[in-house]
């Protein structure tokens, strides 16, 4: 038997996480923790830049289930920095996007990394490769609001 099935027979809740509904069909490479209050996805997939990983029907499901989306004043813009963090400089191409829910918490954090650090803002990174990772936490509201407050967000329900 299913555990669907199962679950619903004995009255159980099988909750999918939020975090798989944000997944999409052609993510590879997919790698799922969980570690106390924090669940974390992460995965890659090829996708022309500027383009988004995560699509607005997904996002749409959850706000639909009592999120609020948070977004940056850079809305529609992806930042670039360099990353001299790592043995060779690259340039890391970002979007963030935050969602929370109560005392939950979601980043969402798109990437493309480019091992070409010449490349300056305003210009397209050399990959097609978007590397995306979401975490969940349950964190305190006040938490919650500096975090979005310092990345320069507003968080506002979306209809």
């Amino acid at each position: 038997m299913l555990l669907c099935c199962l679950t619903q027979q004995l009255g159980w809740s099988a909750e999918v996480s939020p975090l798989t509904t944000l997944v999409p069909d052609d993510a590879k490479e997919i790698q799922q923790h969980m570690d106390g209050a924090r669940e974390q996805i992460s995965f890659v997939l090829t996708k022309k830049y500027p383009q988004e990983a995560i699509s607005q029907k997904s996002l749409s499901t959850l706000i639909s289930k009592g999120w609020i989306r948070c977004t940056p004043n850079l809305e529609n813009r992806w930042v670039s920095f360099k990353d001299v963090s790592r043995p060779q400089d690259t340039r890391v191409f970002q979007r963030l996007y935050f969602l929370k829910r109560d005392e939950e918490f979601i980043t969402i954090s798109m990437q493309y990394v480019d091992s070409q650090a010449s490349v300056t803002d305003g210009q397209r990174p050399l990959t097609d490769l978007q590397i995306v990772r979401i975490v969940k936490v349950a964190i305190p509201s006040a938490v919650q609001e500096s975090i979005v407050e310092s990345n320069g967000a507003k968080c506002a329900p979306l209809n």
